[in-house]
């Protein structure tokens, strides 16, 4: 009984986050040659389809809750060819930082840039009703323009 106990309340305390991203997400930047990520999300389901460069479902979890929004990550593993021809088993984890700007819910890619910057916005996702080709957040802008320390 006390197990079904914590499953419900481990249910609840993610209810809340799963509705803000229920839903499909597209990023909003596309690079030349790759398709475009897109993210459907649905309970505590995500399906993607072209990151790195596969399509799978996996389920995601909330890793930290923030004043002005909430984290999401999941793990994915998938083989991936070096250039010398051996086929390797690699790992993803990326962390995507839910938020708002303006009324509009953002889904930003978060990684750890070792050149001083810290933390910078690698792709961006909006809700398939609010997408706008090649938009960039403030928070994207604010992180990704800093200078690398010790450069002029």
């Amino acid at each position: 009984m006390n197990y079904i106990w914590t499953l419900l309340i481990a249910m609840l305390s993610l209810s809340p986050y799963s509705s803000k991203l229920c839903g499909t997400w597209a990023e909003t930047e596309q690079y030349k040659d790759c398709p475009r990520t897109v993210l459907h999300f649905k309970g505590h389901n995500l399906r993607f389809e072209n990151m790195f460069g596969e399509s799978s479902s996996v389920k995601y979890k909330v890793i930290e809750k923030k004043k002005d929004g909430f984290v999401i990550g999941f793990e994915y593993t998938h083989n991936v060819t070096r250039p010398s021809g051996t086929v390797v088993e690699r790992t993803e984890s990326p962390e995507l930082f839910y938020h708002v700007e303006n009324g509009r819910p953002i889904l930003s890619e978060m990684v750890f840039e070792h050149d001083g910057r810290g933390d910078i916005i690698m792709s961006e996702y909006l809700r398939e009703q609010d997408f706008v080709d090649g938009f960039v957040s403030e928070l994207k802008k604010k992180l990704n323009d800093r200078p690398i320390h010790g450069s002029r």
